[in-house]
């Protein structure tokens, strides 16, 4: 009879990291969230800081108050930490570490990004154009948040001219809330006449448009081949 081979088992156990429980921001009306800035923070952070705030009160019915020391719950830190120094300046960094959601990017403009980032994809807010006819906050008897890690930077060097509003206080607003502020300011929509100067015309006049029985300088002829 043949001997019974004994096979040791070994049982390797991996550990797995399980989610963060859920980080509550406001709950039935209440505020359980600080937002916290800096000391000597600039106008800019300052309003974003308020908005926020204003924004989580309109979503949640609860108050979340602006400060400037850390407390001792849960914080919403508005600024740039210095493992981001190396980002791009408009990319924005947003994570949550135990109990406080950092904010931050590659400079100020990056870090408020951040914000209105964080807004529309983990709480579902919109702003189609500027004004209330274009906005949308999702109401919510709880704000709550899981592990969250958003890293993001623009895929355009420049995006200009689409925050006009006859108000300019609603215009600004729209455009800090939808990123676009701090590209720079490139407005090259009026630039034909550089490309194919007016005074081409007698020489070329079939590379600008016709209008009547002649030809205008004031339009290209698109459909030219040599334009």
């Amino acid at each position: 009879m043949r001997p019974l081979l004994v096979i040791p088992v070994i049982a390797v156990l991996v550990a797995c990291s399980s989610p963060s429980p859920p980080l509550v921001l406001t709950n039935r009306g209440v505020g359980q969230a600080t937002i916290v800035i800096a000391a000597d923070a600039t106008p800019a952070v300052i309003e974003t800081a308020s908005d926020l705030s204003d924004i989580l009160r309109r979503i949640s019915g609860a108050d979340v108050p602006v400060a400037t020391e850390l407390p001792s719950g849960v914080a919403l830190v508005l600024g740039v930490q210095q493992r981001d120094s190396e980002l791009e300046p408009l990319a924005y960094h947003v994570w949550r570490e135990d109990s406080t959601i950092y904010f931050s990017g590659g400079s100020e403009r990056g870090a408020i990004n951040g914000v209105y980032a964080f807004l529309e994809e983990e709480l579902g807010c919109r702003w189609y154009v500027p004004g209330p006819l274009g906005e949308y906050l999702p109401k919510r008897e709880a704000i709550t948040v899981g592990d969250v890690d958003m890293q993001d930077a623009p895929d355009f060097k420049s995006v200009t001219g689409y925050q006009r509003h006859r108000d300019p206080e609603i215009g600004n607003r729209w455009q800090r809330r939808v990123r676009l502020v701090g590209f720079p300011w490139q407005m090259p929509s009026h630039n034909w006449q550089n490309i194919v100067p007016w005074n081409q015309i007698d020489e070329h006049p079939e590379w600008f448009a016709q209008l009547g029985s002649g030809r205008t300088p004031l339009q290209m002829c698109t459909t030219h081949p040599d334009v």
